[in-house]
């Protein structure tokens, strides 16, 4: 798990781990934001990832030709915090139904 948080991009994750602690306090005092930061979280994930692809585009393009396993391994790498803003809003929304259901 540490593994895939730090290859994730340390600060990256680490905003989206505040993002998560986000959810989890404001699903307890503002119900109302739950869904939001979620979203939000996807959001921040989706833009790393996007950044990260294109920043190992362009260092493939710096150096020429590379291996596809270094290739696939920065997308993998790239693709990590798309993974945790995904599971973020995931964990949002079940929280925003389970919030409803107990109105």
């Amino acid at each position: 798990m540490i593994e895939f948080f730090l290859g994730g991009g340390v600060v990256a994750m680490s905003f989206l781990t505040l993002l998560l602690i986000s959810v989890v306090i404001a699903s307890n005092k503002r119900q109302h934001l739950v869904r939001p930061i979620g979203m939000l979280a996807f959001v921040v994930g989706l833009l790393s990832a996007i950044l990260g692809i294109y920043s190992a585009f362009t260092v493939i393009e710096q150096f020429g030709d590379a291996s596809p396993s270094i290739i696939a391994g920065g997308i993998k790498v790239a693709l990590s915090t798309l993974i945790y803003g995904t599971f973020i809003l995931i964990v949002s929304i079940i929280l925003d139904i389970v919030n409803k259901y107990k109105e």
